[in-house]
């Protein structure tokens, strides 16, 4: 493997989108509830909650699309393992309009 960081993201924040070209991760939410949304063809997505009580783990492979919310109202953290060093150059982001995901909570 080759890095674990975490992510905070507060209540109803969005991080969204990223795309690792080389990168694949496995994230875990370890505080308060996350959701997840993945794009899997132009704007056709699957969206998936989870919160640090489910103790599940998400595989991303590289050149999947996807972002995440905080979803409770509380602090919410992510762990992601990255079975690469972390690297600014391989990590394509897009800007939040540019796919129209309407799910997200308002």
């Amino acid at each position: 493997f080759g890095e674990i960081y975490f992510s905070q993201i507060n209540y109803k924040s969005i991080k969204c989108w990223n795309c690792h070209s080389i990168n694949n991760s496995k994230i875990i939410v370890v505080r308060g509830s996350v959701r997840f949304v993945f794009i899997t063809e132009v704007n056709k997505f699957f969206h998936h909650d989870i919160s640090a009580d489910d103790k599940q783990i998400i595989s991303i492979k590289n050149n999947c699309i996807f972002g995440f919310q905080g979803i409770n109202d509380s602090k919410n953290t992510i762990m992601n393992l990255m079975d690469k060093p972390h690297d600014i150059n391989e990590v394509v982001k897009y800007d939040k309009d540019e796919f129209l995901f309407d799910g997200w909570l308002s």
